[in-house]
């Protein structure tokens, strides 16, 4: 699986825009994450997509274990603080940094990674639109 150019420049810009307010890159591997896990399973698909995501985040190509590491620490950091709030708080760092559009795209194209975007994926991506304050009709642009 690779990013392909579209998606790969939206991750520059997004990165770009956390790191200018110092929130790289924890938000964009939350996020990542969250979207996978969100139908209750990360798949191979996602899986592949969230490790080309993290390789270009640290700017290497990540092995397994080390891209599994950040996996778990995100699945920890949302159990502990609840899915909810962790959307809530991911999109506010979004909204921060004027990346809500590129946060969104990134976020569907990870939910569409395997078998399309499922009900529970739709629903997160929803709430990460409304919490963000995404503009009326942005989610169904992206």
């Amino acid at each position: 699986m690779s990013l392909g150019n579209l998606l790969e420049d939206t991750v520059l810009v997004l990165m770009e825009r956390l790191a200018a307010m110092d929130y790289y890159p924890t938000p964009i591997i939350d996020l990542g994450v969250i979207v996978a896990q969100s139908d209750g399973v990360i798949e191979d698909e996602e899986l592949a997509l969230l490790r080309e995501l993290f390789g270009e985040l640290l700017g290497t190509k990540l092995r397994g274990r080390l891209a599994q590491h950040l996996i778990d620490a995100s699945l920890e950091v949302t159990k502990m603080a609840g899915a909810d709030a962790r959307i809530r708080v991911l999109a506010e760092v979004l909204a921060d940094c004027g990346a809500v559009e590129e946060g969104l795209i990134v976020a569907a194209s990870i939910a569409n990674a395997s078998h399309g975007i499922g009900p529970n994926e739709r629903k997160l991506l929803e709430a990460l639109a409304k919490a963000s304050e995404a503009p009326a009709g942005m989610l169904s642009q992206v």
